[in-house]
């Protein structure tokens, strides 16, 4: 990573993956068991300490090192639709 070509294409590799848009869909619109999976896993992203996009970012280091290790740390919601319910509270990825 010291050399300025390697870290160029590296970053420009992660860059490339991070700047995808993506979305939580449904597996079946029509299906209210579907709609209320895809509804939890929008919840958990948006409950968790930071943001998903900078957990995934901090997971990308497995280009640069060949691996990357990564906590899930969970939580039990206390309040809102979800209320009693196990989640994601942050994914922690470590050295």
């Amino acid at each position: 990573m010291i050399d300025d070509q390697i870290n160029v294409c590296v970053n420009l590799r992660k860059q490339a993956r991070l700047s995808t848009p993506w979305t939580i869909l449904s597996a079946d619109e029509n299906s209210q068991e579907a709609n209320m999976y895809s509804d939890f896993i929008k919840f958990c992203l948006k409950q968790m300490s930071g943001t998903f996009e900078d957990d995934l970012a901090e997971i990308y280091s497995a280009i640069e090192y060949g691996f990357s290790v990564s906590e899930i740390i969970y939580t039990i919601y206390d309040k809102g639709p979800f209320a009693g319910k196990l989640g994601l509270k942050a994914i922690k990825t470590r050295e």
